[in-house]
């Protein structure tokens, strides 16, 4: 029998992408305690975390203090030591340096190696310093496509083996029905949506382009700035983009369902959730970028391929692509957060 701790300190962060991943991946172990073999897990939490966030079958050890870096690099490892514990799981890229071959580490990507420009120096310092070490020091390296693992590998000379890929599952959105009336107003006409904070990464500059260029369309863009992000210059917004702000997966839910396409101009991903819930959703029209890991999650299907760092302008009239429903289930099937979890615990098991 193993012992295996879970780092919760994503349990006090905002949810975006990686924090949900990390979010669905806990709440899918819990459900199927049945492929566990005889281990053992404990979900390992700050004070500050959210306490809605509820299990029903693996513990929650509420460890003193605030998720924060010191809390995760001191106060985590020590208890985990303490406990006897044979690993860590750390679904969110970082993961506690002095527990070396106990940690199981997620890294969802290199943006910080390969596109320093997203990002302020000292997001970047830290990242660099601490992915390097963790990524020759842990016992195993799971991240989220192939595109992700070769840029692991080149980058810090793993071998293969080493390296895990678990595809991101798509997760079930609440009823799309109540949601407040500001959303339902900007559903009530037509409208291209968009979810990206205003990273650089996610490419906000296309969006802006596409309704300068398109003025009789309109476009919609949830998500907030965070503080990490190196600042986008100010640009006024044309009357036909709204900004929507920070959205709950309901309100999210029901612009992904009412949309008449979903815009994904990332220049950078190692995954890249949103095309994925906007299919779940019921949206069939995607406009994406024309990079590796869109072309690993879609293959040959209909979807609308764009040159994200073009300046030549796009009429919306030219995406003609468009997927039917019997191809969206198909594609799901192949983004499953069960199958992703055993492939996770065949691995603990090794």
């Amino acid at each position: 029998m193993k012992k295996i701790f879970i780092n919760g300190r994503f349990l006090t962060q905002r949810v975006t992408g990686v924090q949900r991943v990390a979010r669905e991946y806990v709440k899918q172990m819990d459900a199927r305690k049945d492929l566990w073999n005889g281990n053992q897990f404990v979900l390992v939490v700050p004070e500050d975390y959210d306490s809605q966030f509820k299990l029903t079958n693996i513990p929650v050890k509420i460890l003193r203090g605030k998720g924060n870096y010191a809390w995760e690099q001191m106060r985590l490892p020590k208890y985990v030591r303490k406990e006897k514990g044979n690993f860590l799981l750390n679904f969110c890229n970082l993961c506690p340096l002095s527990l070396n071959d106990k940690n199981i580490v997620m890294i969802h990507d290199l943006a910080f190696v390969y596109h320093p420009e997203f990002y302020n120096w000292k997001f970047n310092a830290a990242y660099r310093f601490l992915a390097k070490r963790e990524a020759r020091k842990c016992h195993c390296i799971l991240t989220v496509s192939e595109f992700s693992k070769k840029q692991l590998m080149d980058t810090y000379h793993l071998p293969d083996q080493k390296i895990a890929v678990l595809y991101s599952g798509v997760p079930d959105f609440p009823e799309t029905q109540a949601v407040n009336a500001k959303i339902k107003e900007i559903a009530n006409n037509r409208f291209y949506f968009t979810v990206g904070s205003a990273s650089p990464n996610k490419n906000l500059r296309f969006i802006l382009r596409l309704a300068k260029n398109n003025p009789h369309d309109r476009f919609v863009v949830s998500g907030s700035r965070n503080r990490v992000f190196a600042s986008l210059p100010e640009e006024e917004l044309p009357p036909n983009l709204q900004m929507t702000g920070y959205l709950s997966d309901q309100d999210l839910a029901y612009l992904y369902s009412r949309c008449a396409g979903f815009i994904f101009p990332s220049l950078y991903e190692g995954f890249g959730l949103p095309p994925l819930e906007a299919i779940k959703c019921g949206c069939r029209k995607l406009i994406v970028s024309d990079i590796p890991t869109m072309h690993e999650i879609f293959h040959d299907l209909p979807v609308n391929y764009i040159s994200p760092a073009s300046d030549t302008p796009v009429l919306m009239d030219s995406f003609s692509q468009k997927m039917d429903d019997a191809q969206a289930a198909a594609l799901l099937k192949c983004f499953s957060y069960e199958k992703s979890v055993q492939q996770l615990l065949n691995l603990i098991d090794q």
